[in-house]
């Protein structure tokens, strides 16, 4: 109502300089550079309620101003068109209703009718209006009640009747007069109906201070939102925020504007007061709301991916909120660059300011998996995050290396490695990835003091990657795929290396080193590729390979059981790619990391034939992605989804489907394809079968 009164203010007396500079500072208040709906559907709300308190005077139709129909519909009308484009449309700032009008018309913001119309009442009902105040003196709007008084205010407006009958001249009065109120009426209501009748009357849940819950969470329900309740009661915790005391009109507009996108992001989850909670503490973080709503409603694309992001879980949205200045990357899209160049000066400059290098190795690595995070729930089907990953994990490892060495510069003297395996070696890391690693060290010239040092390195090492700080944690490191496991010796020296594979290694273990990957390497060399792939496997080997494999889809996957399908482990899954890709490398010896450059590869020596080539390809591709979103929607999942298709819908939305069903489809096409495909390499006995009919 504020912004609506000051539309008509204009200088008339004093110092006119100092009323032109006012009124000019007055603009970015009144008009804003957003849609501003709020405003409008404040402006029907303020009508209705106008309305009925004249219908309780039984007013309703004598107030010429306030009335139906009346002065104020036809100024309400041109200004909800000021409020709405007057941001970007200076021509339509003005405080004369006429001259507004005329620019509407112009400008083709309404009909030649429709101008008509409101332009030939206004100035009728105005003349009313004046005719009204003169007679009486007083600043009146209604007409009188008694028959003759209206005969004598039709012929102050100049009706006349040729044979002077008092009744024909009322009866023109009345019907002019109700004719322009009724035009007047249905294009005010046109205004409503037409533009904005999708969010009618949910914007009100925040205009009005007296809305009872009962109608609240009618209206929510309504509007189909899944949980009414929790809604209504997450729109409330942000109208109690605390930090706009001094504007309580302004935020109560600004979220109004947002109460479409917070149903749209908030209304088909099953706790949708969560995203409400993020918002919250997302603003107390940043220590601001004007600025944070204000960006919101103008900024379509920040708003979308805001909600998005807070939409999707916990884990990206109590990054943001810990390090609220990545907002930056969420409104412009600040590309990740998990360089160890990058992390090296981060380190530096955190170091200087007298922080923990372990700190700041920390807050570095959640602020680019957050990066990185955020383009993957973007982009879910067209933007591999596992490399970034990668790359993210290796500078990390050498940065928490580096850190080490510094603690046992001495171990600089000896020759060792760290070597990945599993998904880090893979370029396959998701974000809640172990990094499956093995120290291994030349001990050839080993003294036992060499020996202990390596053993200190390591173990400060470890605490670098895994030790809780602050900052939390970095990464779980995982040792346990060593010769021997975890009865083997934590630094494994490279002659044991070479003894074990070279006499008790077993076939899976050969299998799993087959993308063993050196990414931090000092003085030694290491003969992997003579260990891994010296010969193929025998009848007999590939026959234990597919007792292990089929003993894992029993005793790890457990789908009968869980009613769940396991996205790694279970038939047609990860594991069953990489038991046909490993044991084909080592056959044709094809030393490759990456999985679709193994494909390639495997396909060129005619391992693989070009059908086959592409279904693993677009396995990868799919499960990888699948689990990648999972691993941001939903972490407790553990890899598996559901058999029931309503039970997977925040991550069948997340990952562009229009419907759960759709995803499950998907999934068990490409599960049937790959275990066809892996039966042909690892045939499994009958009563093995484990695939859900």
């Amino acid at each position: 109502t504020d912004r609506l009164a000051m539309i008509k203010c204009r200088p008339v007396a004093g110092d006119l300089e100092l009323g032109r500079r006012f009124v000019e500072s007055m603009q970015d208040f009144i008009y804003k550079k957003y849609l501003d709906h709020a405003a409008l559907e404040e402006i029907r709300w303020i009508k209705k309620r106008t309305d009925q308190a004249l219908s309780r005077r039984h007013e309703s139709e004598r107030n010429v101003k306030l009335g139906l129909g009346g002065i104020r519909e036809i100024e309400f009308f041109v200004q909800s068109f000021q409020i709405l484009y007057g941001g970007r449309f200076p021509e339509l700032r003005s405080p004369n209703t006429l001259w507004t009008l005329d620019r509407l018309c112009d400008f083709g913001f309404i009909e030649r009718s429709e101008y008509d119309a409101l332009r030939r009442a206004y100035i009728f009902l105005r003349e009313v209006e004046h005719k009204l105040q003169l007679v009486h003196d007083l600043q009146t709007h209604s007409l009188p009640q008694e028959d003759h008084e209206l005969r004598r205010c039709a012929r102050r407006m100049g009706y006349t009747a040729e044979n002077g009958s008092e009744e024909v001249i009322l009866e023109q009065f009345s019907n002019d007069l109700q004719m322009h109120c009724q035009k007047v009426r249905t294009i005010f209501e046109s205004l409503f109906e037409t533009q904005y009748e999708s969010s009618s009357g949910l914007r009100e849940l925040v205009l009005n201070p007296s809305m009872e819950d009962d109608e609240a969470v009618k209206r929510l329900a309504a509007a189909n939102i899944v949980q009414p309740e929790e809604f209504w009661e997450g729109l409330q915790l942000l109208l109690r925020a605390s930090s706009f005391p001094h504007s309580p009109t302004r935020m109560r507009n600004l979220l109004a504007n947002l109460v479409p996108s917070l149903i749209e992001a908030a209304g088909s989850l099953p706790d949708p007061r969560s995203l409400f909670t993020r918002l919250d503490r997302f603003c107390e973080s940043l220590g601001t709301r004007v600025q944070l709503y204000t960006e919101i409603v103008e900024n379509v694309d920040f708003r979308h991916d805001l909600f998005h992001l807070f939409a999707s879980g916990p884990f990206l949205s109590d990054i943001l909120i810990r390090y609220p200045e990545l907002v930056d990357a969420v409104a412009y899209g600040v590309a990740p660059n998990p360089s160890l160049k990058n992390l090296a000066r981060f380190v530096e400059q955190e170091e200087a300011a007298g922080r923990p290098a372990r700190d700041a190795l920390r807050v570095f690595k959640r602020r680019e998996e957050f990066k990185i995070a955020q383009r993957k729930l973007l982009n879910p089907r067209s933007f591999q995050s596992g490399p970034l990953m990668t790359q993210l994990a290796e500078a990390c490892i050498h940065q928490a290396m580096a850190e080490s060495l510094k603690e046992y510069p001495e171990a600089r003297r000896a020759k060792f490695a760290i070597v990945a395996l599993g998904k880090l070696a893979g370029y396959e890391l998701t974000f809640h990835s172990d990094l499956d690693l093995v120290f291994i060290y030349d001990d050839r010239k080993a003294t036992q003091r060499q020996h202990r040092l390596l053993l200190n390195l390591l173990n400060s090492f470890h605490r670098g990657l895994q030790e809780y700080t602050p900052e939390g944690r970095a990464y779980h490191v995982d040792f346990r795929l060593r010769p021997e496991g975890k009865h083997g010796a934590q630094i494994v020296s490279l002659s044991s290396l070479k003894r074990y594979f070279n006499e008790r290694a077993e076939p899976w273990e050969r299998l799993a080193y087959v993308r063993a990957r050196p990414i931090f390497r000092h003085g030694i060399r290491l003969p992997l590729k003579s260990l891994i792939f010296s010969r193929p496997f025998n009848q007999e080997e590939i026959a234990e390979l597919a007792r292990i494999r089929q003993r894992k889809e029993l005793e790890i996957a457990l789908e009968r059981k869980l009613e769940k399908y396991d996205l790694k482990v279970g038939p047609g899954g990860l594991m069953d790619i990489q038991f046909i890709l490993h044991r084909l490398q080592i056959e044709h010896e094809v030393v490759e990391y990456k999985p679709f450059k193994a494909i390639t590869k495997l396909k060129d020596k005619g391992a693989l034939d070009p059908a086959s080539a592409e279904l693993l390809k677009e396995a990868i591709d799919f499960l990888l992605s699948v689990e990648a979103i999972q691993d941001l929607t939903n972490a407790q999942a553990g890899g598996k989804i559901s058999w029931k298709a309503e039970e997977n819908a925040t991550l069948a939305h997340f990952l562009g489907y229009h419907a759960p069903g759709e995803l499950l489809h998907d999934y068990q096409e490409i599960r049937d394809k790959v275990r066809a495909l892996y039966l042909r390499f690892y045939p499994h006995p009958k009563k093995g079968a484990s695939s859900r009919t």
